[in-house]
């Protein structure tokens, strides 16, 4: 990439949670505005809500209750903050499951397809931007609306889905199935939020301009200053 936009990225959350975690702990996990200038909030939840009531894991939560966790996710006191300052949303579908990679005991790939268009109209009623992570994926093993659905245990296995998502399990990503995930992320932040997201300006300036420590053990901030009293302008 000839020019990646550098930005500070952190994930507030630990693996295994689901929108009931997140809404529970948002205020707590997301710094407040004006701590830390947030540009973007990112909402990928669903591939554990979408477990199995029946299944070991607790992680079951019903389409009803995740969409209105999603939703007041977005109206939290901390996120609400960050939106008044201008951040953004985005709400990322749940991946595909292959069953023919995870098994069937826990989760099912029809099931998580309910989220992923759970998730899509959460977005759609809020005007929220939303990355379809699930019909890309699907897309790209060569699925069609209507047709068998890939992962299922009696469809045959697509060894394209396959490459997207994790061997041992089905659901979490393979490399090259993150670098799906990410292309469609900047898809949407350097088309529809390229103004807020992607041309915004760098924490830090440049290399060229930064300022440095001196030997002589002065510090010649004048550059840095100037910087910052543009980028407080906006400009």
């Amino acid at each position: 990439m000839a020019n990646p936009v550098r930005k500070e990225v952190f994930s507030m959350l630990s693996s295994g949670y689901n929108s009931a975690n997140a809404r529970f702990v948002v205020n707590d996990a997301i710094p407040p505005a004006g701590d830390t200038d947030i540009r973007l909030l990112v909402l990928w939840f669903g591939a554990n809500d979408a477990v199995l009531p029946t299944a070991p894991q607790t992680q079951y939560i019903p389409i009803s209750q995740y969409k209105a966790n999603l939703n007041a996710i977005i109206k939290s006191s901390a996120f609400e903050g960050h939106l008044a300052r201008g951040a953004k949303v985005i709400i990322v579908s749940p991946p595909p499951f292959n069953e023919h990679q995870g098994g069937t005991d826990g989760r099912l790939a029809v099931e998580t397809k309910k989220y992923a268009e759970a998730a899509g109209q959460v977005a759609k009623d809020g005007g929220y931007e939303f990355l379809d992570l699930w019909s890309d994926f699907m897309k790209f093993a060569g699925w069609n609306e209507g047709g068998p659905l890939l992962g299922d245990i009696n469809v045959p296995s697509s060894k394209k889905l396959g490459s997207l998502l994790a061997s041992g399990d089905g659901l979490h990503l393979t490399g090259t199935g993150y670098r799906r995930f990410y292309d469609q992320l900047r898809n949407i932040t350097c088309g529809p939020l390229a103004e807020q997201i992607c041309n915004a300006q760098n924490i830090f300036p440049d290399w060229e301009t930064a300022p440095r420590y001196e030997s002589n053990g002065q510090r010649n901030v004048n550059v840095f200053r100037l910087w910052k009293q543009g980028r407080r302008r906006g400009v």
